[in-house]
């Protein structure tokens, strides 16, 4: 009986310790499943959609978006993803940017934490030189 109360609480503790690695939030934005919605759909409220290859203007209230190959997309939500994207923002912060078809502009990322190709990336772009 002690023995399994040992193992129980072991397995709790190791259960804590990886819910707290950044790392583990990184895999399970990864491993979320977006909901393929149409390009007419200028705003997804509930968050959680993936618009490929849209010409308007999209924005994402709900976060959780994944634009693929979109012309205009903002993130109002936070958490999205900007997939070879042309004019990108992310107001709500948090957001992954890949595959970047064009320079950033200042403000792409109002809401800060954002990741340019899976590593970290300054919020604003003022008083920064062009490379």
């Amino acid at each position: 009986m002690r023995v399994s109360w040992l193992v129980f609480l072991a397995t709790g503790l190791l259960c804590a310790v990886n819910s707290a690695d950044p790392g583990t939030e990184r895999d399970l934005v990864s491993e979320y499943v977006h909901v393929p919605t149409s390009c007419d759909t200028e705003n997804c409220v509930a968050g959680g959609c993936l618009f490929e290859n849209c010409a308007s203007p999209l924005s994402c209230k709900g976060g959780l978006c994944y634009f693929r190959k979109c012309k205009t997309a903002v993130c109002e939500g936070g958490a999205c993803v900007f997939d070879d994207t042309a004019d990108a923002s992310c107001p709500g912060g948090g957001c992954r940017f890949v595959h970047v078809p064009k320079t950033l502009r200042d403000g792409y990322c109002d809401g800060g934490g954002c990741t340019l190709e899976g590593d970290s990336h300054p919020s604003s772009l003022s008083g920064s030189l062009a490379h």
